[in-house]
Formats: C-alpha cells, structure tokens, sequence
C-alpha cells in the first residue's frame, strides 16, 4: 500500500460503541430506502443479520489497514415477490469522529458508510449466521467473492453481536483490535 492510501485511512481502533453506531446507520438507510421506493418495501421487517464487512472489518481484526471507509451489509430474507434491490446502496456519514473525514467527500463530517443489501434464503433449521456464511461460500454472484476476501462481523444488535462469521466463527471482545 503506498504512503498517500494510507494518509487517507483512519488507524483509529474500532470499538463497540462503533459498532453499534453503524448498525444504527444501516438501520436507517433501510428505512429511508423502503420509504422512499415503494417496490422495496416488501423488505421492510425482513433484516436479518447486519455485518461490518471489507477493509473496515480487516482493520477491526488487525489494526494495521487502516479505515478508509465503512461497508456495511444487510442481510434480508427473501420472497417469492423479487430480489432485494442489489444495485441499491446507501451513501451515509459516520458523522464526526475520532476516524476523521473521508478524504474523497468535503460534504461528509466524518467517514463515508456503504451500506449494501441482499435477499437470501434462509432455512428454518439454520441461524442467520449459518445462513449468511452459507451465501458468502455459495459462489453465486460477484457480492459473495468480494466479502470472502476480508473478515465479516455480525453488528446487528443481539446474543450474536460480535462475532466473526467469516473466515472463522469466533467472539470479539472488543480487546481483539
């Protein structure tokens, strides 16, 4: 990685109060999205497991890449009436912070935060984890390739909030970054 990339990034650590945060952003970004498209809405009630993937998730795990911005993935269950819109994805500002601006958005108080969905099956003899894992190895699409390559993260809030579900299941103390 070259010296200007990394100007751009935020070593800060990831906490949880972080964590919380972004889930609280997706949430919203859901929202504005089922609000303002009436075809989306049929998700509405359907968010299963929310996960701080990409560079940002690396970094929570390692603390040497760096945070340039924050990918955030929800994951819905499907229905029979279509996909999630996957060409969707929400633009939305961590607000101000100790992980600075985005360097690439004057408009932004703080980091950007890609917040991304998809519907996927779920089966009723699997966790949503279990689900969720089952879609990043499924192969299907370039979405599942892109998250396999960087550590996944469950934020939604719950008795699973904190674990790594991708590469490996694990808990995070919130010590591990």
């Amino acid at each position: 990685m070259s010296d200007a990339p990394k100007k751009a990034r935020s070593f800060e650590a990831i906490r949880r109060e972080d964590l919380e945060r972004l889930a609280q952003i997706a949430v919203a970004s859901f929202e504005d999205l089922f609000d303002r498209r009436e075809a989306s809405r049929v998700y509405r009630g359907r968010l299963r497991l929310l996960c701080l993937c990409q560079g940002a998730a690396l970094h929570l795990l390692k603390g040497e890449r760096g945070i340039h911005d924050f990918d955030v993935w929800g994951f819905f269950s499907q229905t029979e009436s279509g996909s999630f819109p996957p060409r969707w994805s929400g633009k939305a500002d961590f607000g101000a912070s100790r992980f600075g601006k985005s360097p690439d958005d004057e408009n932004r108080q703080g980091r950007k935060v890609d917040v991304m969905g998809r519907s996927i099956e779920f089966r009723l003899d699997e966790t949503a984890i279990s689900a969720v894992r089952r879609w990043i190895v499924s192969g299907g699409g370039t979405s599942p390739w892109f998250i396999r390559q960087r550590p996944v993260i469950v934020i939604s809030p719950g008795p699973d909030f904190g674990t790594w579900i991708w590469p490996d299941i694990k808990r995070w103390s919130g010590a591990d970054a």
